[in-house]
């Protein structure tokens, strides 16, 4: 698993605070859910313009939005055994694309998991600058500084 990452400084401390703001932490969650679901929905729609794989394989995306995190899964299902071979490519199998590898970084062209690495590189900052704002308004109604908020 590749540990590509936007990071949020201060989010332990906003989940704490959040605790005392009512319904704070549901906040949160609700954030992260809509990032994830809003990379998953533009993934999705890209894959069914991919090879054959990836477009079967679009129901492979998953994005899943937790307290802690939000997070955009690729997994192999029942009906589409292949799903990680279609985004992340393979070695020893000819079928799927190249191997993307283990060490890139995501929203970089031409790296990462193949259709995701292009919606992120594309839109990125459409996926990812109202999940800041959310952030920053739940920064504010939990008294913290919003300048703790930066993406790495």
């Amino acid at each position: 698993m590749v540990d590509t990452r936007y990071r949020v400084e201060g989010i332990r401390e906003l989940r704490t605070a959040l605790r005392e703001v009512d319904g704070g932490v549901k906040e949160l969650r609700k954030a992260n859910r809509s990032v994830a679901t809003e990379a998953e929905a533009r993934s999705r729609s890209d894959a069914h313009s991919g090879t054959r794989q990836q477009a079967a394989a679009a129901k492979a995306i998953l994005g899943a939005g937790l307290a802690t995190e939000a997070v955009l899964k690729i997994r192999n299902l029942a009906g589409v055994p292949f799903g990680i071979g279609a985004f992340m490519g393979a070695l020893a199998w000819k079928q799927f694309p190249p191997w993307v590898g283990n060490s890139w970084t995501l929203g970089n062209p031409g790296e990462g998991p193949y259709v995701i690495r292009d919606v992120f590189a594309r839109d990125g900052d459409e996926i990812l600058d109202p999940y800041l704002e959310e952030l920053a308004d739940l920064f504010t109604r939990a008294g913290l500084p919003p300048e703790q908020l930066s993406r790495l």
